[in-house]
């Protein structure tokens, strides 16, 4: 039995290695169209509770055999129809590794997070964009503070040093966050391609942000080990500590598979050196020490 359970999840895990690639795939083939790779962002603030709000799953739902749900949810504004689109579970977005309740999150399997998505059903994501390396809490805090000033720190560890930014913008003015939303190409990626983190593995059910309509939820960032909060403060965050649980985390045992922005597919131990796994998630810090 070990050794047939054993070859399952090898067989499972290059399901989800493949998942990843045709997303990575997709993000080059939106890049070719749009010349920046997705974004993730709440924008075009209407009101001081309300925007329009889109993720790079929903930039990708196109290039991935997914037009009819393309064509409902360009945006999500948190309306009823929103809602419903939000409950669908895309199986292009799922580790089959995983299987936590079917694809779908709600409040009584979460503590704490978004009040929208928990009071209903919602579909989640076992695949995040990688934010960059900034954002944790003790005991592994990292900030880039050499040579940087207080803003640009701060606009960083709100934003991200990655891919895919937050893209809060114009929420603190005062820490200097760009007026527009801010987008990626590869011709920002000067750390290189083959070194930078596009995306990553993430499990719903013990860190509840993970709707793939939920801008605020489909990134994930290098700043604490991969599967730390698999076995952190019994599993699941709260609104309180939440920067503990958005590293990067499956259930392949020993690590993770991860995309990288040239579009290949690796899988990183959660044993990584972790100076180097940091840089793997910045796209312009200027390390560019390469990981397997």
């Amino acid at each position: 039995m070990p050794a047939v359970q054993a070859a399952r999840e090898a067989a499972r895990r290059m399901q989800c290695s493949n998942k990843l690639k045709q997303l990575a795939l997709a993000c080059h083939n939106y890049h070719d169209i749009h010349e920046f790779f997705p974004i993730n962002a709440e924008y075009e603030r209407v009101s001081a509770a309300s925007g329009r709000h889109r993720t790079w799953l929903i930039g990708l739902l196109s290039f991935i055999e997914q037009q009819a749900l393309a064509e409902k949810l360009p945006y999500l504004y948190f309306t009823a129809e929103d809602e419903a689109v939000g409950q669908q579970v895309v199986n292009g977005f799922l580790c089959p590794s995983d299987g936590f309740n079917g694809g779908l999150l709600s409040n009584t399997n979460y503590v704490g997070g978004e009040a929208w998505w928990w009071q209903h059903n919602c579909a989640y994501t076992n695949y995040a964009g990688c934010q960059g390396s900034m954002k944790s809490q003790n005991p592994f805090q990292n900030t880039y503070t050499t040579g940087r000033s207080a803003t640009w720190i701060n606009r960083e560890f709100e934003n991200g040093n990655g891919i895919f930014p937050r893209n809060k913008w114009g929420q603190f003015t005062t820490w200097g966050l760009p007026q527009k939303v801010m987008t990626t190409s590869i011709a920002n990626i000067t750390d290189g391609t083959s070194n930078t983190i596009l995306a990553g593995e993430t499990l719903p059910e013990w860190n509840g942000w993970a709707g793939w309509t939920n801008d605020n939820g489909v990134f994930r960032y290098c700043a604490t080990p991969i599967n730390y909060y698999k076995t952190w403060n019994g599993n699941r965050s709260t609104s309180g500590d939440w920067t503990q649980a958005f590293g990067f985390a499956s259930k392949h045992l020993g690590g993770c598979n991860f995309a990288y922005a040239d579009g290949r597919i690796t899988f990183i131990s959660e044993t990584v050196n972790m100076d180097s796994y940091r840089a793997a998630g910045t796209i312009d810090v200027g390390e560019t020490t390469p990981l397997p």
